[in-house]
């Protein structure tokens, strides 16, 4: 979970951030270029499916995590 979560900052951070690719089965997350805050757009949404509904809360607030 923790490492979908750091998935999900990632790509909320802004619309238009490199991929993340995995090596060795870890996560890499590109550095995200610094650009003026009036030019960063934020319309991406996520969709995550859990088979388990306990699992639900673990992830609606992930951006007060990291």
């Amino acid at each position: 979970m923790d490492v979908c979560a750091r998935i999900c900052v990632h790509y909320l951070a802004r619309d238009d951030v490199p991929d993340v690719s995995f090596a060795d089965g870890q996560p890499v997350f590109p550095k995200i270029v610094a650009i003026s805050p009036e030019k960063i757009q934020k319309t991406r949404r996520i969709i995550i499916y859990s088979e388990f509904p306990s699992m639900a809360p673990l992830l609606q607030n992930v951006r007060t995590f990291f």
